[in-house]
Formats: structure tokens, C-alpha cells, sequence
């Protein structure tokens, strides 16, 4: 019996002991991993697409009419049926005038204008030309030889209208050697760059 009586204490100590040892792990898996103790979250989240726009350049020309873009010494061309049957003499003034849509997603931008110079082939020399690119609250002027950019902002909401003015001057003081010479210019025209924020 004595044997009996000394191995209940052994037990009530072990199971105590055994108690513990649970109840220290159990408050270590909810402290640490298992669970967690309570405390509030909330989330938001949005959804989309992101696309890119684009930028061009429309003419109002529509291929018909051709010789009501031009000038010549600021009046309408006459007698003609193309700008390439006209004869200039020393002093005349040529200058074709076009509405150029600057499309921008209706947007403002800030971008550049400059001038495309035209390619000339010919042997009819004293011909100068100018670009002025004209729009809503800004006019850019480049004379023969110059294409530096220059600064322009794109119109909030639509489109931005440009006028585009080249004028081509044949020098009054050409000489006899100018008779019957001829140029051809190709690309005339004007690059509009945008400007990244």
C-alpha cells in the first residue's frame, strides 16, 4: 500500500504538470500562429483598363479644289487648272494656306511645332520660303533654312485647329538666268511633337 499512496503524488504533480505544459502551448499557437486574437480589417479595391491614346494631324484639304489653298500675290490664282501651270516673275509672292486638325484625345498637351522642310529639286534659284503655324492663342514663324521646335499647348475638351501658312517668295531682283527655270518642293509640311510631364 505504501507503494500506491507514494505513486499518487507523482500523478497529480505529472498531470499538473501536463496541464500546464498544454495550456503555455495553447496560448502560444493563439498568440502565434494558429489563430489569431480578434481585431478589425476592411479592404477596397478598384478595377480598370489603361489604354494609350494617339495624336494626328488632319488636313481640312479634301482633294478637290486644289487652287483654293493658294495665293498668289494674296489674291485668288487665276486662269489656271494646277498650282504647276502657274509662271511666277521676279517679286511674286506664292502662298498655300490649309486647316490642319491637331487631334489629342480632347485633351490639353503641351507639345512642339516645327517645320518640315520641303525637299526642292530644280535649277530656279532667288526662292525663299516661310511656315507660320497659327492656333487658338499662339502664332510660330520660321523663315528659309530654320526648324528649331517651339512650344504649343493642345486645347482642353477638342480638337486643336492650326492654320498653316508657306509662303514661297521669288527674289524681285532675279536675273534673265531665272527664265524658264523651274523647282519641284515635296513634304512641305509641319511635325507636331508631344512634350512628356
Amino acid at each position: 500500500m505504501s507503494r500506491t499512496a507514494s505513486a499518487q503524488p507523482r500523478s497529480s504533480s505529472k498531470k499538473m504538470r501536463n496541464g500546464v505544459i498544454a495550456g503555455i502551448a495553447g496560448i502560444a499557437l493563439l498568440a502565434g500562429g494558429g489563430a489569431s486574437f480578434a481585431t478589425w480589417s476592411a479592404d477596397w479595391t478598384t478595377s480598370g483598363t489603361i489604354s494609350a491614346g494617339s495624336m494626328s494631324l488632319q488636313s481640312s484639304w479634301k482633294g478637290s479644289g486644289e487652287l483654293s489653298h493658294w495665293k498668289l500675290n494674296d489674291k485668288a490664282v487665276r486662269g489656271v487648272g494646277s498650282i504647276s501651270e502657274l509662271k511666277l516673275v521676279p517679286g511674286d509672292k506664292l502662298t498655300y494656306t490649309d486647316t490642319v486638325t491637331l487631334k489629342t484625345e480632347k485633351r490639353a498637351m503641351s507639345a512642339t511645332v516645327e517645320p518640315l522642310a520641303p525637299g526642292i529639286v530644280g535649277d530656279l534659284q532667288g526662292v525663299t520660303y516661310n511656315v507660320v503655324v497659327a492656333g487658338p492663342g499662339f502664332k510660330r514663324e520660321w523663315q528659309t533654312g530654320q526648324s528649331e521646335p517651339q512650344p504649343i499647348t493642345t486645347r482642353v475638351g477638342g480638337d486643336t485647329e492650326l492654320t498653316v501658312t508657306t509662303t514661297f517668295a521669288f527674289d524681285r531682283n532675279a536675273g534673265n538666268n531665272t527664265q524658264n527655270m523651274s523647282l519641284e518642293f515635296t513634304n512641305a509640311g509641319i511635325r507636331v511633337n508631344q512634350v512628356a510631364n
